[in-house]
C-alpha cells in the first residue's frame, strides 16, 4: 500500500522508516571486465567490474540494499572460445560482486544444459526461473527465493525485511528459433505461473515481491512485462532482454508505461541496458506498521558506469572493483590468449560502420562464405545466394559495437564479431521474388524520406542490426521514398510495391521467377527475425556454422570483395537524413566519400553523426565529405 502525501511526510519526519534499495544489472553477456575482447582493447564504458564498484557505493548509502541480475549473464563475446573457463570466470566474478539473486535469460541455454548446470552449481546466489519446466512439470531452476535482511530504521528500531524474488522468462524472449536450445524443457506462461507462486511467497512472510522478468518494453513487441505489472502481484520489477533503457525520456504510453515516473502499470520498474553499462536503481521508502512494511514512495534511476567526453573519449565514473578483477583474472588471461590466435588472412579492410547504407565488405564476405559452404554440398547448377546480418553494427550495443578489421591477420577475436552465433547453415529453395521479399524485410529498418525534408534518423533504432540480412553476389536499389513493407517484428504492414528494385546477380538482371538457393541459418529457418521463409522443407542442412564457413573460405584463399557496394539508396530529391555510426567510421574515408556524407560531430551517446544528402547525382558527385 502507498501512503498519502500527508502520511508520508509524517512518517518520514520521525517514524520507523527505512530506505530499501534494489540495484540491478541485466544482459551482461559475460562482460565481466572493462575490456572489449573483440577489438582487444580496454573499454571503460562497460563491465561488471565497474558496475560492482558503483553498486557497493550506492548500496552503502541505503538502509538496506540488494544486488540482482536479470539474465543473459553467462555467455558472450569474451568466452566463446573458452566456454568452460568462461563459465567459472563469470560466476566467480558475480560471486565476488555479491549478487543476492539472478534470473535465467534465454542465452543462458546457448551452450547446452550441462554447462548451465555447472554454472548454477558454482553460483553462491540463487539462480531463478519459475516458468521453465522439465518434462515432469518440475522447474528447471529454483522458481523463487526469499532474501531476508535486518534493517535499522530511522527511529533506531531493528526490523527484519523479507524480499521474495521470482525469476521469469517470457516465451517471446526465447522465440521459436531458441526453443531447440531448451532441449526437453518447456516454457509456461509467466503470468499464470506468477499467480500461483506469488501468493505462496506472501503467505511465507514476504514483505515485498520483486519480478526479475527477462523481457522488455519495446513498442510492438512482447507484452509480458506489462501484463505482469497489471496483475497486481509485484511491488517492483527489473526488465531486460531487449538491451533498452527504462526509465528514459519519452511520451507516456496508453498501456500504463510512464517513463517520467519510472513505472509500468503503476509498478516501479527499471531496465538497465546491456554489458554492465548501467546499474539500475529502485529506491523504496518504507514505513514499518503493525502489519509489516508499507511503501511510502519510490525513486527510479539508471546510473551509467562512464561518461562520454569530447571527441568520443570515454571516462569511467568509478574504479574497477578489486574483488571482481581478482576473481576473473584467469578467465581474462585465457580469453586474451584465445582471442589472439590467428585463423586466416585478408587483403581488404572489413567494417560494418556503413552496412545500413549499403556498403559492407564484412557482411558480403560472411554471406559469401555461407554460399560456398552450400555450394560444396549442392554444386552450382542453381545459383546460391548467401545471406547474413551485420550483427555488430551499433544499435543498442553502443558506438564501439562494430566490426573493424584491418587488412592482414584475422584472429579469433575478429571472427567472434564477424560470426557471433553458433547457428547452423541451411539451404532453402527460393526464387528471385522470395529474395526480393527477404531483402524488403531488412530494408524496412530504413526511414521513409520526403523530398526537401530532413529525417532525423536514417535507421529506425527499434530494428536490431541482427535482423538486417544482406546478400553476397547480389546488388539492388532501395527506394527510400516509399513506406516500409514490414515492421520490426517482421509482420507485413501493407501490400503493393516495396522498396527493393533493380536486383542483379553477378551483374546481370535477376528474374523474379528464376530459381535460387538461399544460404541462411537454421535460426532464420525456424522463424528468427520474422523473415518471409519460402515454402517447403530445407534443401540441405550442412551442420556447419558461419564460423566454420569463414575459416574454410580463408583456408581456400577466398577474400572479401574489393567493391563494398551492396545496395544504393534511390534519390529522393533534396532530402537529407542523419546517420549515426561508430567513431571508427572516420578511418574509412573511401566509404564516406562514396556515400557523399557530411560529417557533423558526436552525439551524447558517443556515436559519430553524418548528414546523408539525397540530391541530384551531379550535385552529390561534387560534394566534399
Amino acid at each position: 500500500m502507498i501512503g498519502t502525501e500527508g502520511e508520508m511526510a509524517r512518517a518520514e519526519a520521525g517514524g520507523s522508516t527505512a530506505l530499501l534499495r534494489l540495484l540491478a544489472t541485466t544482459d551482461l553477456h559475460a562482460a565481466i571486465r572493462d575490456y572489449d575482447y573483440g577489438s582487444r582493447r580496454p573499454d571503460p564504458s562497460r563491465g561488471l567490474s565497474l558496475a560492482a564498484s558503483l553498486a557497493r557505493e550506492l548500496g552503502a548509502a541505503a538502509d538496506c540494499a540488494f544486488l540482482l541480475d536479470n539474465g543473459d549473464f553467462l555467455h558472450g563475446e569474451s568466452n566463446l572460445a573458452v566456454p568452460e573457463a568462461g563459465v567459472s570466470g563469470v560466476i566467480g566474478a558475480m560471486n565476488a560482486a555479491g549478487f543476492d539473486a539472478a534470473a535465467l535469460g534465454n542465452h543462458e541455454f546457448d551452450a547446452g544444459l550441462a554447462l548451465l548446470d555447472r554454472a548454477m552449481a558454482l553460483a553462491a546466489f540463487p539462480v531463478l526461473c519459475a516458468n521453465v519446466l522439465r518434462p515432469d512439470g518440475s522447474t528447471y531452476a529454483a522458481p523463487h527465493a526469499m532474501i531476508e535482511r535486518e534493517v535499522v530504521a530511522r527511529d533506531g528500531a531493528r526490523h527484519p525485511v523479507r524480499i521474495g524474488v521470482v525469476g521469469l522468462l517470457p516465451a517471446a524472449a526465447v522465440g521459436r528459433a531458441g526453443r531447440a536450445k531448451l532441449g526437453p524443457l518447456r516454457v509456461e506462461d509467466p503470468v499464470a505461473v506468477s499467480r500461483r507462486v506469488v501468493p505462496d511467497l506472501r503467505a511465507a512472510g514476504a514483505d515485498l515481491v520483486l519480478a526479475l522478468c527477462h523481457g522488455g518494453l519495446d513498442e510492438g513487441g512482447d507484452m509480458t512485462a506489462i501484463a505482469l505489472a497489471k496483475s497486481g502481484l509485484f511491488d517492483a520489477m527489473v526488465l531486460g532482454h531487449t538491451h533498452g533503457l527504462f526509465p528514459r525520456p519519452g511520451p507516456r504510453r496508453a498501456d500504463g508505461v510512464d517513463p517520467a515516473a519510472g513505472t509500468v502499470g503503476g509498478v516501479p520498474a527499471v531496465m538497465p541496458g546491456v554489458f554492465g553499462r548501467y546499474l539500475g536503481r529502485i529506491d523504496l521508502h518504507l514505513e514499518r506498521t503493525e502489519g509489516g512494511w508499507r511503501r511510502l514512495r519510490h525513486e527510479i534511476a539508471l546510473h551509467p558506469v562512464s561518461r562520454w567526453a569530447e571527441a568520443g573519449r570515454i571516462e569511467p565514473l568509478a574504479p574497477c572493483d578489486p574483488a571482481v578483477l581478482r576473481a576473473s583474472r584467469g578467465f581474462h588471461r585465457d580469453a586474451l590468449l584465445a582471442g589472439a590466435r590467428e585463423v586466416g588472412r585478408i587483403s581488404t579492410p572489413l567494417s560494418t560502420h556503413f552496412s545500413r547504407l549499403g556498403r559492407c565488405r564484412a557482411t558480403s564476405f560472411v554471406a559469401g562464405a555461407k554460399r560456398l559452404a552450400v555450394e560444396r554440398v549442392l554444386g552450382t547448377e542453381v545459383p546460391v545466394v548467401g545471406l547474413t546480418a551485420p550483427t555488430w553494427c551499433g544499435g543498442r550495443g553502443g558506438p564501439m559495437h562494430y566490426v573493424d578489421i584491418a587488412p592482414e591477420r584475422i584472429v579469433e577475436a575478429d571472427l567472434r564479431r564477424l560470426c557471433p552465433f553458433s547457428d547452423r547453415i541451411v539451404a532453402l529453395r527460393a526464387t528471385g521474388a522470395d529474395l526480393r521479399l527477404w531483402l524488403e524485410r531488412s530494408v524496412s529498418a530504413l526511414a521513409q524520406l520526403s523530398p526537401g525534408e530532413l529525417t532525423t534518423r536514417m535507421v529506425d533504432p527499434r530494428f536490431p542490426p541482427m535482423d538486417f540480412d544482406l546478400p553476397d553476389r547480389v546488388r539492388f536499389r532501395v527506394d527510400a521514398g516509399r513506406a516500409a513493407l514490414f515492421d520490426m517484428q517482421g509482420r507485413r504492414l501493407r501490400e503493393g510495391p516495396g522498396r527493393v528494385g533493380d536486383l542483379t546477380l553477378d551483374g546481370r538482371p535477376l528474374d523474379e521467377r528464376a530459381p535460387l538457393v538461399l544460404a541462411v541459418t537454421d535460426y532464420r529457418m525456424r522463424g528468427g527475425g520474422g523473415f518471409p521463409i519460402p515454402p517447403g522443407p530445407p534443401l540441405v542442412e550442412t551442420g556447419l556454422t558461419a564460423r566454420d564457413a569463414v575459416i574454410a573460405a580463408l583456408a581456400a584463399g577466398r577474400g572479401a570483395p574489393e567493391d563494398p557496394r551492396i545496395f544504393d539508396l534511390g534519390p529522393v530529391r533534396h532530402a537529407t537524413a542523419l546517420f549515426r555510426t561508430g567513431p571508427g567510421a572516420a578511418r574509412h574515408h573511401d566509404l564516406v566519400a562514396d556515400l557523399g556524407l557530411e560529417r557533423l560531430g558526436w552525439n551524447a551517446q558517443g556515436f559519430r553523426t553524418y548528414l546523408v544528402h539525397f540530391a541530384d547525382p551531379l550535385e552529390r558527385a561534387g560534394r566534399v565529405a
